[in-house]
């Protein structure tokens, strides 16, 4: 879950502090000029199991201005709202999936974006939702696991330690490790991080949030 920041209190007494990491991901942000495009008109049956998919692909300029496509995604257009003039609606972060010579490289990336459906192109685009980057908490209970496999994992003698890593809006933290085969890590990890919203009593376009068991 995630809430505004309220003040910065520290670990309680029976926790151990796991600093922050910040990650190498790189972040830009849309204005009201910039990432916007021209409609898109197509025609779709109202039958939502009939309907094309949304492609949203993330491309790449190299040297030699030759395109190259390193993550995309594949929506229904049913997960987004209709145009309704004066209330813009407002953006949302969409994960992206690798293309597979990239998925061991990079972390997912993920893109803000917003769409929106009308029945009819005779309309006059409104702005965008005006967003702004406000600090929040993204807070992790970590309890245990259990069921742990993977491939070449060993069988043979002691279990190994495991412990979890959590990443979100370009931050992580990680648990202390735990002997396996069920570890019970029961700690709180507390993300600081920048999220977009229209005002601080709404929620936040959050984004993806990533578990790692390592």
């Amino acid at each position: 879950d995630s809430e505004r920041v309220v003040d910065n209190t520290g670990p309680t007494n029976d926790e151990e502090y796991v600093p922050e990491t910040a990650e190498d991901i790189n972040t830009f942000t849309f204005n009201e000029a910039d990432g916007r495009i021209d409609p898109i008109l197509v025609m779709a049956p109202e039958d939502p199991l009939s309907q094309p998919f949304v492609m949203i692909d993330v491309l790449t300029e190299g040297y030699m201005q030759s395109q190259r496509r390193i993550a995309y995604a594949k929506c229904a257009l049913t997960e987004f709202p209709f145009y309704d003039h004066g209330n813009p609606s407002k953006p949302r972060f969409i994960a992206l999936n690798s293309m597979p010579d990239l998925a061991l490289q990079r972390n997912p990336p993920s893109i803000l974006i917003t769409l929106e459906k009308n029945n009819s192109d005779d309309i006059i685009r409104h702005k965008r939702k005006s967003v702004k980057p406000l600090a929040y908490i993204v807070r992790a209970y970590c309890f245990l696991g259990r069921a742990i496999s993977y491939e070449g994992m060993s069988t043979a003698g002691e279990a190994d330690d495991y412990g979890l890593r959590v990443s979100c809006a370009g931050m992580s933290r990680s648990t202390n490790s735990k002997k396996g085969p069920r570890p019970m890590w029961m700690q709180t990890l507390d993300l600081k991080v920048m999220l977009c919203s229209d005002s601080p009593k709404e929620a936040p376009s959050i984004e993806p949030i990533t578990v790692t068991l390592f």
